[in-house]
């Protein structure tokens, strides 16, 4: 992913905003913002493979409702296994270690939580 690559996929929140409405579809971003943080310090701080599998499920069916595509798929790269040391295998094939996926997730977050800000619809 290049940095001036885009994360949010406009089209899908597009099509949430035809299905629930521009505002009810601004306010679920409103929310998900607040929430990005928590959900990150959660799936950081799992304690086990159960609670780090509802964290990562919980940002990435969020991340994907809203075209973070990007983000939904580096949350559900990211497992108990990742975050241990050593190498691991992503599903797109890639090796990395569990703390470069976490740091991984995070950049993504962030651009993401980037982009959805500045939606001209949800500007207030």
């Amino acid at each position: 992913m290049t940095t001036d690559e885009q994360v949010v996929d406009v089209a899908a929140l597009h099509r949430l905003a035809s299905d629930v409405g521009t505002d009810a579809a601004c306010d679920m971003v409103d929310r998900f913002l607040d929430l990005l943080e928590a959900r990150l310090l959660r799936i950081r701080r799992a304690p086990d493979a159960e609670e780090l599998g509802v964290a990562v499920l919980s940002l990435a069916c969020s991340a994907s409702m809203l075209g973070a595509e990007a983000l939904a798929a580096s949350a559900r790269s990211v497992r108990l296994a990742d975050l241990a040391p050593g190498e691991i295998t992503l599903p797109d094939g890639e090796k990395r270690d569990g703390a470069e996926a976490l740091q991984r997730l995070e950049h993504v977050a962030r651009r993401s939580a980037g982009e959805l800000s500045r939606l001209p619809a949800c500007s207030s």
